[in-house]
């Protein structure tokens, strides 16, 4: 509600400090995730600050979309679906070099140059 409220204000100020804010709290988040307490604090403030633009972005959209009001909030929120999905879709990991059976039994290692 407030990131919306001062969105109607001063969209592009909002936007940007709520960008530099869950920059600088990831960054605060990497350097104290050893303290329970703090890395809990600071996550509720990233979830404050981070979705806080969300509302005033999506507006943005709207307002600039021109003659297809519909496709500005479509995208918008597409947008958004993509960067947490992205979170969340399984990387699948670089398959090795194929094993010589031999030299791991010990019996046929090559010898030093």
């Amino acid at each position: 509600m407030i990131g919306g409220r001062l969105g109607d204000v001063r969209p592009h100020a909002t936007t940007l400090v709520a960008a530099a804010t869950a920059t600088l709290l990831l960054l605060a988040i990497c350097l104290l995730s050893g303290y329970a307490t703090a890395t809990v604090v600071l996550i509720a403030l990233l979830g404050f600050f981070g979705l806080g633009a969300n509302p005033v972005l999506i507006a943005l959209s709207v307002r600039f979309a021109g003659q297809a009001p519909a496709l500005g909030p479509a995208l918008s929120v597409a947008a958004f679906n993509l960067g947490t999905g992205r979170l969340l879709v399984r990387r699948p990991r670089p398959r090795l070099a194929p094993r010589d059976h031999r030299s791991r039994r010990g019996r046929h290692r090559p010898s030093p140059p």
